[in-house]
């Protein structure tokens, strides 16, 4: 217990103890502000560090589910400033250095009447698995399991399960079962539907005309989908969404979305990456139109009819 200067140099004082080059890190939390200067008023939290191999590694022992270099939120603030026992100090980027993956693998199948049930496994790794256990540590599971639910309206969650919840030394995974009678239609005997089902975005967030400010998603991301969908029996494809692959400028983010069909199976891979964590303004319209493209691609349908 103890606010977190107290226990980050606690934390300090005890790798230096165990023989590593270890210093604290002055930080201006996100709510406090940018530091611009180093004063005696501009930071309001502290982490600890430690240098092996001439590589810097971050932790905040105020969380039980950071990690080394997966920090709270709260601290990733541009730079930090790291202060030596001879009393130096120098500039440290605080900027996550990997993307943060989730891996959603999806086997599924289509009933005639529409109706599509199959199991979901995901995996979450790095930041966002530090987010979905920092959520999980305030609900019950059965509240989780309802707001995935309200969430994806038309989807029944069964039999969820959870894995690595506490030990974020590893992925986080969440297996579960799902019905889903939203995303399939059944019109002039055809049956229309998103490959992508439930898992698909639906509304941009960047809506304004213009943005005078960066653009924060905190961390660099990397969301991958692989559905694989069973036809029903006596169904065949009568037209699907065509492949497509977007880069951005500036290596800023990508998006790919590959789709195939063989025999009475559909086989989707839809690749999202966003590879910086502070987009500036200037590419707003970039962003805007780039998550546009991937939401209409995202809901694209494919059409089956009934064998002749």
């Amino acid at each position: 217990s103890g606010n977190a200067a107290e226990i980050n140099l606690i934390l300090t004082a005890m790798l230096r103890h165990a023989g590593l080059d270890a210093n604290p890190v002055l930080v201006s939390t996100r709510s406090n502000g940018v530091a611009l200067f180093p004063t005696r008023y501009a930071y309001d939290y502290v982490i600890a560090s430690v240098t092996i191999d001439g590589n810097t590694v971050l932790m905040d022992a105020t969380s039980k589910y950071s990690m080394p270099d997966v920090l709270p939120a709260r601290t990733l603030n541009w730079v930090g400033r790291l202060i030596k026992k001879d009393g130096e100090s120098s500039e440290i980027s605080l900027t996550p250095k990997m993307n943060s993956r989730e891996t959603v693998n999806v086997i599924a199948a289509i009933a005639a009447d529409g109706t599509v049930s199959g199991q979901v496994r995901d995996l979450y790794a790095d930041y966002v698995a530090y987010v979905l256990r920092e959520m999980l540590a305030t609900l019950q599971m059965e509240e989780y399991v309802e707001k995935l639910e309200s969430m994806n309206k038309g989807v029944t969650i069964s039999n969820y399960k959870l894995s690595n919840d506490k030990n974020p030394a590893k992925p986080l995974s969440e297996s579960y079962g799902f019905t889903d009678s939203m995303h399939a239609d059944l019109m002039g005997g055809k049956i229309y539907f998103s490959p992508m089902l439930h898992f698909s975005e639906q509304e941009n967030p960047f809506t304004g005309e213009t943005r005078n400010y960066p653009v924060d998603f905190i961390y660099p991301l990397q969301k991958r989908h692989i559905i694989t969908v069973t036809l029903p029996e006596g169904y065949r494809v009568e037209s699907m969404p065509e492949p497509v692959t977007m880069v951005m400028e500036e290596n800023i983010g990508s998006y790919k979305y590959n789709i195939t069909a063989q025999g009475n199976t559909i086989q989707l891979s839809s690749f999202f990456d966003i590879n910086f964590p502070t987009v500036s303004h200037e590419y707003y319209r970039t962003l805007k139109d780039f998550f546009s493209k991937m939401i209409e691609k995202q809901k694209e349908k494919i059409v089956l009819v009934k064998n002749q």
